[in-house]
């Protein structure tokens, strides 16, 4: 057998330094330091060659896009149109919710505060009228609102005089305040047990075309019935 010698470490070999860009000293084989041990007599340079740092890279700030004017097509400018009085007031009652009105058939005599809208479907001419202790003259009216239920109407006197100068037919209108009486029969062909009388303190005022409200009622009765009428 040849006899070899084997270098054993005890302990896992510590890494020093690395990168380095040439030897340290002048390493050989061991078999020739061993025939020639005058090879250790000589001055070794051991230091360190010198590392070479790399150099750090630079790097610059992105440049942020610069901002462009858009180009998209902007709206021409539209005009103003006038708005009729009673829009405003309907538009006004619509941003603050909209408004519930008193059907007429709820009407009776022991409605209070309530407010109808209805169209004025017919309008009477002034009639006068006379008794024992009294005369004038007095304006009779026909409403309608949106479910088809009709009504009459009375105004007397200077306020007879008033409204018929100011109610047109067709025309839309709400109504609020007056008094609720039993209607007679015997002078109108409205299917209606009740009747209105305005007063000082009621309150009218025209509004917007409303089409949900029919433009014409038919109250429809026997032949029979058509003497009882004067």
């Amino acid at each position: 057998m040849t006899s070899n010698r084997v270098l054993v470490f005890k302990e896992a070999p510590r890494l020093v330094r690395e990168g380095l860009s040439g030897q340290i000293g002048a390493p050989r084989e061991l078999e020739k330091n061993l025939e020639d041990p005058s090879y250790f007599e000589r001055a070794v340079d051991l230091s360190l060659p010198s590392v070479q740092k790399e150099s750090p890279v630079k790097t610059t700030p992105a440049k942020e896009p610069e901002a462009r004017a858009s180009t998209a097509p902007t709206e021409p400018a539209t005009e103003m149109t006038p708005v009729k009085e009673p829009e405003i007031k309907a538009r006004a009652q619509a941003m603050l919710g909209e408004v519930h009105y008193t059907p007429i058939k709820a009407l009776n005599t022991f409605t209070q505060e309530w407010k109808v809208k209805a169209r004025l479907t017919k309008k009477h001419a002034l009639k006068s009228w006379k008794n024992v202790k009294t005369a004038g003259v007095l304006l009779n009216i026909e409403l309608m609102d949106s479910l088809g239920t009709q009504i009459t109407a009375t105004f007397f006197n200077d306020l007879a005089k008033n409204w018929d100068a100011r109610l047109q037919e067709g025309t839309v209108y709400t109504f609020a305040n007056g008094s609720i009486k039993i209607a007679n029969q015997k002078y109108t062909s409205i299917k209606n047990d009740y009747t209105i009388v305005f007063d000082r303190d009621s309150a009218i005022e025209e509004v917007p075309e409303d089409r949900s409200i029919q433009s014409q009622g038919f109250s429809f009765v026997t032949i029979e019935e058509i003497n009882d009428f004067e």
